[in-house]
């Protein structure tokens, strides 16, 4: 792909217009066994992530604490991306953005 100076395989570009066209966008949760993708509405809140998780999740939403995959993938932790300060605690209101890491923080 670089020789011809192609930047996405086909399939990558098709997917990412679909959804642009749906109005979807993509965040990521994750643990110690396992990494998740989850598809929300691009008008998404930070409550409204948490349902799409568990319902649980929204009704006793107290914060969330994200970060971008890319920092993720610069940094090669969640803890190297939290010292560099690019971890943020963020309200319900919040607009979740696409490739966001999210660690939600809730209370029943």
């Amino acid at each position: 792909l670089r020789e011809y100076g192609i930047e996405q395989t086909g399939l990558k570009q098709l997917v990412n217009h679909v959804f642009k066209i749906l109005g979807l966008k993509t965040f990521f949760t994750g643990n110690k066994n396992e990494v998740r993708a989850w598809t929300i509405p691009s008008s998404a809140r930070a409550v409204d992530a948490a349902n799409a998780v568990h319902t649980d999740f929204a009704k006793g939403f107290i914060k969330a604490d994200i970060y971008k995959i890319n920092d993720l993938i610069r940094y090669g932790s969640e803890k190297a991306v939290r010292e560099a300060g690019h971890l943020n605690q963020v309200g319900r209101d919040h607009l979740i953005e696409d490739g966001d890491c999210i660690y939600f923080r809730f209370n029943l």
